[in-house]
């Protein structure tokens, strides 16, 4: 890659992130952020809403070109400017700025996290793409977009249905056609570029989640925690969707939370507009999405039993279907199909067949237990979860705790029971199916896993210490 060719990527992921710096600009509705939150922020919202500016411009029939598709943006930022929305140069002071000096401890916490994200940089682009589905799946489709110009019209009628899961979401691919058109050319070390950003922004995001109820040096901690599980650095760096879908969900349940705790609108909006692209990404964004969606209905139920809250739960449920229902538009008039899922057949026999598949369930909790006890991938996340649940099994189910008790377990109930919904072939074992993709569901809902612990620890004050 040449020297104009770097300039370029530079270039076009700061407009990437001020994208969708902009985006929650507009959408915070005058509320202050920390600086590197915002930009975190603006970085996944950003990659997603470029990407999928594809999308509309495929519906229009018209080629998405760098300029146009970035031209209602340079209005926005223009507008902002003039009105005084936003400012380019002054930072939002907050609370987390006065803790004093930073010690040892969060100096040695900050670099261990910082070697973390060099090292997911260094494996992302070190080698090009080359794990299966990060090829079969997102890679060809995205050299397909880039080489046409745009989504071909008869992509998602004939050209799609030549690839593997034709009715996968297709973010991922559209987001790597962006870094081609960004840099002017294809570039299989260089694209894998998105998913370590992710990392960082995950990372950044969870933090300052951890800093609405903990101290500095606390928040440090259960980041570094997170940081260092060898599964999501290793998932942050070989170009597959999942860690993608690991951000959205993620970003989804902390400003869920942070709307029940604060009741702060730009909270709502930023969580139902991270679930909906959770739905781009995978299909199991829709399995997160309806998770968070029946954790919000008890909130609703139990703690804001007012018109208001209704309205909010109308709103937040909205804004997910509108956002994400063109791509269930486009499978059903397209006729798509996912390989695994088959979730065009899906109906009222399916669900009641997967109970005659029970037998199924001793060699899906071997595989459960597998990961939970499985410290090379985890480290031991998934002991101290068990430990703390146990020994605190009264408290989890408690007051604000709850929610993020039952979201956690739904999630997992949900995915395990995915294995029990799924069709298989007379006589094929479901064994190979969980050994080989059990482990990447896990990634998605392990960052709520550490959130969880960072909130057991601080209820239960074992962090006063």
């Amino acid at each position: 890659m040449n020297l104009i060719g770097a300039i370029r990527l530079i270039l076009g992921l700061t407009v990437t992130t001020a994208v969708g710096w902009l985006f929650v600009k507009i959408i915070s509705l005058g509320e202050k952020r920390p600086f590197l939150e915002e930009k975190a922020l603006g970085y996944g919202l950003g990659i997603a809403i470029l990407s999928l500016s594809f999308i509309d411009f495929w519906f229009l029939g018209l080629k998405p070109t760098f300029i146009y598709i970035l031209l209602p943006w340079i209005v926005v930022f223009i507008l902002l400017i003039i009105t005084k929305r936003i400012t380019l140069f002054r930072t939002q002071a907050t609370r987390y700025d006065a803790e004093g000096p930073i010690t040892f401890l969060e100096k040695f916490l900050l670099f261990g996290i910082s070697v973390e994200v060099i090292h997911s940089f260094f494996k992302a682009l070190v080698k090009p793409i080359e794990a299966f589905d990060s090829v079969a799946m997102y890679a060809i489709r995205a050299k397909v977009f880039f080489e046409a110009g745009g989504i071909p019209a008869d992509f998602f009628k004939t050209i799609t249905k030549a690839f593997p899961n034709s009715g996968h979401p297709p973010m991922i691919p559209l987001a790597e056609a962006w870094i081609y058109t960004i840099m002017g050319g294809l570039n299989d070390l260089l694209v894998k570029i998105i998913f370590p950003l992710f990392f960082v922004s995950l990372i950044i995001i969870f933090y300052f989640a951890l800093r609405g109820f903990l101290n500095r040096k606390a928040a440090l901690i259960f980041t570094f925690i997170l940081a260092t599980i060898p599964q999501l650095n290793h998932y942050a760096s070989i170009g597959y969707a999942d860690f993608a879908l690991t951000f959205y969900f993620t970003a989804g349940f902390i400003y869920l939370f942070k709307w029940m705790r604060g009741k702060i609108k730009s909270d709502l909006f930023i969580s139902a507009i991270s679930l909906a692209f959770a739905c781009w990404v995978k299909l199991e964004g829709w399995a997160l999405f309806l998770c968070c969606a029946l954790i919000f209905i008890l909130f609703i139920m139990l703690e804001f039993r007012k018109r208001e809250g209704f309205i909010r739960l109308i709103t937040f449920l909205l804004i997910v279907l509108i956002l994400a229902s063109p791509w269930l538009f486009i499978v059903k008039s397209a006729g798509l199909e996912n390989e695994v899922y088959k979730f065009e057949s899906i109906g009222a026999n399916r669900f009641i067949s997967s109970f005659t598949n029970l037998d199924r369930l001793p060699r899906i909790l071997y595989e459960f237990q597998k990961q939970f006890f499985g410290p090379k991938k985890w480290n031991i996340v998934w002991i101290i979860f068990m430990a703390l649940f146990i020994l605190n099994i009264k408290t989890v189910f408690r007051g604000e705790l709850k929610y993020p008790t039952l979201l956690l377990i739904l999630v997992i109930a949900a995915y395990g029971y995915s294995y029990l919904l799924i069709p298989l072939k007379p006589g094929e074992p479901i064994n190979w199916n969980v050994g080989s993709t059990l482990s990447r569901l896990f990634i998605h809902f392990t960052p709520l896993a550490v959130y969880w612990i960072a909130c057991v620890c601080h209820k239960k004050g074992y962090l006063e210490n």
